[in-house]
């Protein structure tokens, strides 16, 4: 089959030269097929055959990732990895035999499961691993750190402020509340591609209610929305489900 690549990614470690990568194909759905294969002649050479690096799955999008070693036996790989919509996951497969074989994926992002892009750097004296990715929704730059010892461990963020919403899933109206120093007059919510949905301004009580209609006071269809609070310039989102 033909496929395009993605994320090919190159790795020296002073005396193999590492490759990574990930393919994209159709065949009864989209299939994203991470690779590896490696030379010890500066390139002239590769191994006869790639290895596999994940765990395959049809329709499980892999399409961003990246590569690191910390000697020739050690080494490290990370990629995107979820369904169409939400969550979307930094995963990372370690190796400690020449990448013969891999680890199960281990989630680098398992509370905010947000990634758009990732990759992963390392120290070859302490053997610590450092992946980063960046929030599709905050479009901030986040990151875990790790070691062999004791698996990655995403960052704790605790944020000076909050944004909750009460019921969600919902059908009809839900009630979302905002904590913080300074507390916006009024939330922004779009839906997945972007677009501004409505604009919710709080009550006297503080709280916002958002009826699930649009600025033109129609019904929205159901699926995910974003809602995004903005206290002193920081912003802040949550998901919203409508059924």
């Amino acid at each position: 089959h033909s496929a395009l690549g993605y994320s090919l990614d190159l790795h020296w470690d002073s005396s193999v030269l590492h490759a990574f990568w990930i393919e994209h194909y159709w065949f009864d759905g989209d299939i994203y097929e991470v690779y590896y294969t490696r030379s010890a002649d500066q390139g002239y050479t590769w191994l006869s055959e790639p290895m596999r690096v994940d765990t395959g799955g049809v329709n499980v999008s892999r399409p961003r990732g990246g590569f690191w070693a910390r000697d020739p036996e050690n080494l490290v790989a990370v990629w995107c990895s979820g369904k169409v919509t939400f969550p979307i996951y930094a995963v990372c497969s370690t190796r400690s035999d020449s990448g013969n074989t891999w680890s199960a994926p281990v989630r680098a992002n398992p509370e905010s499961g947000e990634a758009y892009r990732c990759d992963v750097f390392g120290d070859a004296g302490t053997g610590e691993v450092l992946v980063v990715w960046t929030d599709q929704l905050t479009q901030f730059v986040k990151c875990a750190h790790g070691r062999e010892a004791t698996g990655i461990e995403e960052e704790a963020e605790p944020p000076p402020f909050g944004v909750t919403a009460s019921p969600n899933p919902f059908v009809h109206t839900v009630r979302i509340s905002v904590v913080g120093e300074t507390v916006p007059g009024a939330l922004e919510i779009f839906d997945l591609l972007g677009r501004l949905t409505a604009v919710v301004e709080a009550d006297e009580s503080g709280t916002f209610l958002w009826n699930g209609r649009d600025s033109s006071n129609q019904e929205v269809s159901p699926g995910q929305y974003i809602v995004r609070a903005v206290f002193d310039g920081v912003p802040a989102t949550i998901r919203l489900i409508k059924l």
